[in-house]
């Protein structure tokens, strides 16, 4: 099963269900050659293609794997005899997400579509060894405080718990300010503590033989990048070149003595080659022309980064657990709105399946209440409602106002941010009209998780009344019902944790449930409207309307394209399970 850069999400998706089917899969490690139907002919099949070991299995269940390939418009080939290259065995990779600060949702987005499947975890169950429970953790980028948030959040004993993970054999990828807390990082020796006060107090995980170089931020937007490694798992199918979005993220440079002794030798994957037209420098966010004058790009920190050959993704092991610090973000989309992902993303699902390979599949499957799960999700899909409706009609409000006040005084550009080589007010107008546009889509998303709950709830119903029958043909027919059982009753309960799990008060942005999420931005909107025509006084910059639309991580268009990405993510993670409780395959175990 090849994937091509159109898709490639589809195909890792298809390979991660068929890892829950418990069926044998492959990747292969470097590109082959086999016999094709016609026996004079070979056909080439390139390295990080899927293969999916049918032998021990009957026809109809092969027939079966084939229609769900066919449903998701995945290319398939049978493959006759043994096929001669290197390759390693994928299992499901348990995957975490650091859930009390940054932008957690880009990636929740961008794996769901792959097929895999995430938990938040907090800094409190991070030091009470909860690790121990997954595979990979991800530390996102994004937060008012960036860094040295994330790094007080954890504190001493969280760090000394995600270094022991890693020792263990667990791995790590960091964005961004997720990036910053795995690098070498020393404050007698980083430019940043001088000038910055909060960095004085950061700590580094310091995992990995990279620093970050120079002082500056890059920007926001997309910059042209050279794949180093493409014979390595991580960069599989990705081309020679090729577009990653920046958020004022840092470039990095291989680190300088001292050395972390437990890392590796840092190896450089992801080079900054140059500019593109959507791009705004940091030194040029509130005077956006400037960066038009000749030259001007390249005396700027990112333009002096590229020129020096620095890098945005190098990647390493810390004991015998592999680290990638990514300075850019591979899980963002290469539009304003971040939401139109490109070919990078597939960077994420490559290192969980390199994370994982040739490893034991592992997995807690608990019993939850799921009448209580089934109830309290209903429960709350009416105020979900109500907020939406609100949101409707306060959007309205806010739309009749910028029909009024068309160019308000702080929409200029040296008050509110350019990035994508968009200014403030060039924005405004893409950001209306995509207000007005999600409360629908996020509708649509909710009455088809209703619809799906409606069907695990029945699912569900079936395999119990199963169990309670005298005339079970066998008893591994009975452990698989309540294995299938608990699957569906997990899904529910995690369907209904997503939708209303409620932020701690010391997050920085970070995790939080879909009810939250428009409860916020309800509240931005509302009182975006009440300010619109207020001229922002200096103490005020901040606060004004422009920047509760259009905060660098998460304003009001965020919480709302964040609240449907949830509900997305679910849904989709929820037919996957339906499709695998559903199937006839014999399972050894959970999974």
């Amino acid at each position: 099963m090849s994937s091509t850069r159109e898709n490639w999400a589809r195909t890792a998706r298809f390979a991660n269900i068929a890892l829950k089917y418990e069926l044998k899969v492959e990747w292969a490690l470097e590109a082959f050659r086999q016999p094709s139907r016609v026996k004079t002919e070979k056909t080439n099949y390139a390295a990080g293609t899927y293969l999916i070991i049918l032998d021990n299995v009957d026809a109809h269940s092969s027939a079966k794997i084939l229609d769900i390939a066919q449903t998701l418009e995945i290319r398939t080939e049978v493959i006759r005899g043994s096929i001669s290259c290197k390759k390693t065995k994928l299992t499901s990779a348990r995957v975490c997400i650091y859930a009390d600060a940054g932008s957690p949702y880009p990636f929740v987005s961008a794996l769901s579509e792959s097929g895999f499947d995430l938990d938040p975890i907090t800094a409190d169950q991070i030091r009470k060894g909860r690790l121990s429970e997954f595979d990979v953790l991800i530390i996102p980028g994004g937060g008012d405080e960036g860094p040295p948030r994330q790094s007080e959040l954890l504190g001493e004993k969280g760090r000394s718990k995600i270094r022991k993970f890693l020792m263990g054999g667990g791995n790590v990828w960091g964005s961004c300010a997720g990036c910053c807390n795995l690098i070498l990082y020393a404050e007698d020796k980083s430019p940043w503590a001088a000038n910055y006060e909060d960095w004085k107090e950061m700590r580094s995980l310091n995992v990995i033989n990279s620093e970050y170089w120079d002082t500056g931020m890059t920007g926001v937007g997309k910059l042209k990048v050279s794949n180093l490694q493409r014979d390595h798992p991580l960069m599989f199918g990705l081309p020679n070149e090729f577009e990653l979005t920046w958020h004022l993220g840092p470039l990095l440079s291989l680190a300088r003595a001292p050395y972390v002794r437990k890392a590796s030798k840092p190896i450089p994957f992801i080079q900054a080659k140059g500019f593109t037209s959507e791009w705004t420098a940091a030194e040029y966010l509130n005077s956006p022309n400037g960066q038009a004058f000749p030259k001007a790009l390249e005396r700027t920190y990112a333009g002096r980064g590229i020129k020096a050959g620095k890098y945005g993704l190098i990647a390493g092991y810390y004991g015998r657990g592999k680290v990638v610090a990514c300075a850019a973000h591979p899980e963002f989309g290469l539009d304003p709105f971040l939401e139109q992902r490109g070919v990078a993303a597939r960077t994420l699902s490559n290192f969980l399946f390199w994370a994982t390979s040739g490893k034991s599949a592992k997995s807690i499957v608990r019993g939850v209440r799921r009448s209580v799960s089934y109830k309290h999700y209903r429960a709350c899909t009416r105020p979900m409602r109500n907020i939406i409706g609100t949101i409707e009609q306060d959007t309205d409000a806010l739309l009749r106002e910028s029909t009024l006040i068309t160019e308000p005084i702080w929409l200029r550009d040296n008050i509110a941010a350019s990035t994508f080589g968009l200014t403030a007010a060039q924005k405004w107008r893409l950001i209306l009209r995509r207000m007005s546009e999600l409360p629908s889509e996020i509708k649509d998303e909710a009455n088809e998780l209703d619809s799906t709950v409606d069907n695990l709830n029945s699912e569900l119903d079936s395999l119990l009344k199963m169990l309670k029958r005298a005339d079970q043909k066998s008893r591994k027919t009975k452990l698989n019902t309540v294995r299938n059982s608990r699957l569906l009753e997990q899904e529910v309960h995690k369907i209904f944790e997503w939708v209303q799990y409620v932020p701690g008060a010391e997050q920085d942005y970070g995790w939080q449930g879909a009810l939250a999420l428009l409860a916020s931005a309800s509240r931005k909107i509302r009182k975006s409207v009440e300010n619109y025509g207020l001229e922002p006084t200096a103490h005020s910059i901040w606060k004004n309307p422009y920047d509760l639309i259009w905060d660098y991580y998460l304003g009001a268009l965020f919480d709302l394209m964040n609240a449907k990405c949830l509900l997305r993510a679910r849904r989709t993670l929820a037919v996957d399970r339906l499709v695998q409780v559903n199937s006839s395959f014999s399972c050894k175990g959970p999974n």
